[in-house]
């Protein structure tokens, strides 16, 4: 499967509002410490980069920040963002091996919203935030003609659909289906002339190990055929 057309896969899934809203989530819970960085060195004001902060998870996608645990838990002493800063910001859990999220920053509301989609080519990164989905290909297949090549390519890939819990691999992994079975169309400039589901089983994990959650996934196998040329 051509880079493009992975691309295609990973911008109709985040493209999709249920997906999207069961992937962006921060993974925080309240008192968590963290530090910020920005890739332009211009957080939104007044946060620093070598400032330690405290999380209040306020929804699955926002936080506040605090300047102390105490006030995270309580409530209290909510740092006032005043612009939205340049850059790409990210925020990074300390003390814990959790994947850091991008954010954007809002001044009306000092919440800091969660933007960053978790979907991985071929492997889940250890100690990913979940949920998480991980896409890849199975078969590159291609059709042609007496004439050689035809120009038309129909791979089969995999998407497995992560979370904490049965439950929650479930949800995601309808979500995934309801946005990708079926669809003709085209994303990121590729066109995309029929993706169709082919297989749906539970996806079995090792046991946990005492350093190590568990995690639960929904296996889908798809079969998509598309020109190989925009």
């Amino acid at each position: 499967m051509a880079a493009t057309v992975e691309q295609a896969i990973y911008s109709l899934l985040i493209a999709d509002a249920p997906v999207v809203a069961l992937i962006s989530t921060h993974g925080l819970t309240t008192a968590d410490a963290v530090t910020l960085r920005t890739t332009v060195a211009d957080l939104p004001a007044p946060l620093t980069v070598s400032t330690t902060y405290y999380a209040r998870a306020v929804s699955t996608t926002t936080v506040s920040l605090h300047p102390t645990a105490g006030d995270a838990t309580g409530n209290t002493n909510r740092e006032n963002i005043t612009d939205a800063g340049t850059g790409t910001h990210t925020c990074i859990p300390a003390g814990r091996k959790k994947e850091a999220f991008t954010f954007t920053a809002d001044a009306g509301t000092d919440l800091l919203t969660s933007t960053r989609y978790r979907i991985y080519p071929m492997q889940l990164p250890q100690e990913s935030i979940l949920d998480a989905i991980v896409f890849g290909r199975i078969l590159g297949n291609r059709v042609r003609s007496l004439d050689g090549p035809s120009g038309l390519g129909f791979p089969d890939i995999f998407t497995v659909s992560w979370g904490a819990t049965h439950r929650a691999a479930k949800t995601l992994g309808v979500a995934v289906r309801q946005a990708m079975d079926g669809f003709v169309g085209t994303i990121a400039g590729w066109y995309l002339a029929s993706i169709l589901i082919t297989n749906e089983v539970d996806v079995p994990e090792p046991s946990a190990g005492a350093e190590q959650k568990a995690r639960y996934g929904i296996r889908h196998e798809w079969s998509i055929w598309h020109p190989e040329t925009p």
